[in-house]
């Protein structure tokens, strides 16, 4: 008689060898696997719920800010030790062409490292704050790029107003309505970084209707359409530091 298998095993067969003699051949019982916990589809492994939260809504916010029309954005979030605490090793965004809100520029790269953003702000407004960040950018901007966004500008939308670089002048033409003073407008100057990290367009000349105006006139002018360009649109604010023009584009780092 057989004795009967211990619990560990799931069953005995008996099979006859070649010689006659007789075989046993067992099969322990699997152990029942633990379904691996697995992380989001395109977030980090290995991080807390509250981790896999904060990351999520950093990208969210990222991506709504910053995109790449009929390109392709590509973002890089590094999270630190505590990403629920809002700590980050590193966050980067490249893209050419890119979109950053209305500017629509030829390319960016961005990059923040040991970030530290405040996690209860960014779910309440909905936007990125941080209390640190090593903050770095390029980017390129050409004069058809000004040009699209002034069309988008509150105070410029309705100017019709063209931007052309031509080495080291900038020239603006369009139309230009202020009180009685109204008809097509053409002026010259150049891109000035200014004392708060802005971009401006500084007037040297312009004429409304062929003749030039008085300064004052200038001076209304140069308000509708400037900053031409705020570092305040920009993902982690990275203070613009040095401007370049070449040729037909400007160049911006930070």
């Amino acid at each position: 008689m057989i004795p009967h298998s211990s619990r560990t095993f799931r069953w005995v067969l008996f099979s006859l060898s070649a010689t006659g003699f007789a075989t046993i051949a067992t099969t322990r019982a699997a152990p029942t696997a633990k379904p691996a916990h697995s992380a989001p589809k395109g977030l980090p492994k290995g991080l807390s719920k509250e981790g896999h939260r904060v990351v999520s809504k950093v990208r969210e916010i990222l991506h709504a800010k910053v995109s790449s029309p009929g390109g392709q954005m590509k973002l890089n979030i590094v999270p630190g030790a505590h990403p629920e605490r809002g700590e980050f090793r590193e966050i980067s965004a490249i893209g050419a062409p890119a979109k950053v809100r209305k500017l629509e520029i030829t390319s960016i790269h961005i990059t923040a490292r040991d970030v530290r953003i405040k996690v209860a702000d960014m779910f309440r407004e909905n936007k990125i704050r941080t209390t640190t960040a090593k903050t770095t950018l390029r980017a390129v901007v050409t004069d058809n790029d000004l040009t699209r966004y002034l069309g988008k500008g509150n105070h410029t939308r309705d100017m019709g107003l063209q931007v052309r670089f031509m080495g080291k002048a900038t020239r603006v033409t369009g139309n230009f309505k202020w009180q009685w003073f109204s008809g097509p407008v053409e002026g010259y100057g150049r891109l000035r970084l200014g004392d708060d990290c802005k971009v401006y367009f500084d007037i040297l000349t312009l004429k409304l209707n062929g003749k030039a105006v008085p300064d004052w006139l200038k001076v209304k002018f140069s308000e509708k359409i400037n900053p031409i360009i705020d570092y305040d649109e920009v993902p982690f604010r990275p203070q613009f530091k040095r401007l370049q023009i070449q040729g037909d584009r400007a160049i911006l780092t930070a």
